[in-house]
């Protein structure tokens, strides 16, 4: 059985959250309280507070992940640039989808107005102009002189 958040030290959750803020998985981090992963997802829901330091630290882990992607594009610790790229990639990948905010891809758009009060006023004179009245086809009268 779980306990509650209030009856975890500060230090177990500074702990906790210094995990969260270092780009470690959840499972790690609820395994730090002694936690299922489900267990911290409830303990999250019952205390608002924990669970907006817990998003706040996470967002600070997810730029520590990104900025460790240089590191390790330097170091290269595979020694295979293909496993290193697949590496990279994946990371960024992940990255891209928890946290499209800040590296999520940017679609540039442009939007260009088009001014069309000068075809809507041509339109409306050329519909002035024309005479939809029937017209009565004109029979020569065979008895005119």
């Amino acid at each position: 059985m779980s306990r509650k958040p209030h009856e975890y030290s500060i230090e177990e959750i500074d702990a906790a959250l210094d995990l969260a803020s270092t780009g470690a998985p959840i499972k790690d981090i609820a395994a730090s309280l002694c936690l299922s992963v489900l267990g911290f997802q409830k303990m999250l829901q019952r205390d608002p507070i924990l669970s907006q330091r817990f998003r706040q630290a996470r967002e600070t882990g997810y730029i520590v992940r990104g900025e460790s992607l240089r590191e390790i594009a330097h170091l290269n610790p595979y020694g295979d640039p293909n496993h290193l790229k697949v590496v990279l990639d994946t990371e960024k990948w992940l990255l891209s989808k928890l946290n499209p905010q800040v590296f999520g891809d940017r679609i540039a758009l442009q939007v260009e107005s088009v001014d069309v009060s000068g075809a809507i006023k041509e339109a409306r004179d050329r519909a002035r102009v024309i005479d939809v009245t029937p017209q009565v086809p004109q029979i020569p009268d065979p008895f005119a002189e």
